[in-house]
């Protein structure tokens, strides 16, 4: 995967400020729970709404960069992330009840619980009998005389 600055070369300036935008406004749902439409994003980036559309659906550069910009902004929340993580664990907001499945998130999370699935088979289950030449031969007769 392309570097957000080779992304950036292959962007103009508008395209660069309507992926900036789209993505804090993906985000602020969540944050401020303010939306801006898409009409008033192309409207803020002076183009319409048909060329952001297609920006955001058919352009591989813009969506790898707008990608790139989302990955960036949700990495500066990652310690906020584990702080609320472990006040689940801890049972600090949760009435004193430490979280099992927030225990479980922290464990994979952190890399000490990987789900793993084991399959084993005995020996004599893998082996099977090879048959010789005249064997198969002699299989493939009896086959025969089934079939006629």
């Amino acid at each position: 995967m392309r570097t957000i600055e080779e992304l950036e070369l292959e962007l103009s300036p508008v395209q660069k400020k309507a992926a900036w935008l789209l993505v804090q406004n993906d985000l602020a749902t969540n944050m401020k729970g303010e939306k801006k439409t898409l009409e008033e994003i192309a409207s803020e980036c002076a183009i319409d709404t048909k060329t952001l559309y297609n920006w955001r659906k058919t352009d591989r550069n813009f969506i790898d960069y707008k990608n790139s910009i989302t990955d960036m902004t949700l990495d500066d929340f990652y310690s906020e992330a584990m702080a609320m993580l472990m006040k689940l664990v801890r049972g600090t907001s949760n009435n004193g009840m430490g979280s099992i499945k927030a225990l479980e998130l922290y464990l994979k999370t952190t890399g000490r619980l990987i789900n793993r699935s084991e399959i084993s088979t005995s020996e004599g289950e893998r082996k099977s009998k090879r048959l010789t030449d005249a064997e198969v031969s002699d299989k493939l007769a009896e086959l025969n005389e089934m079939l006629n």
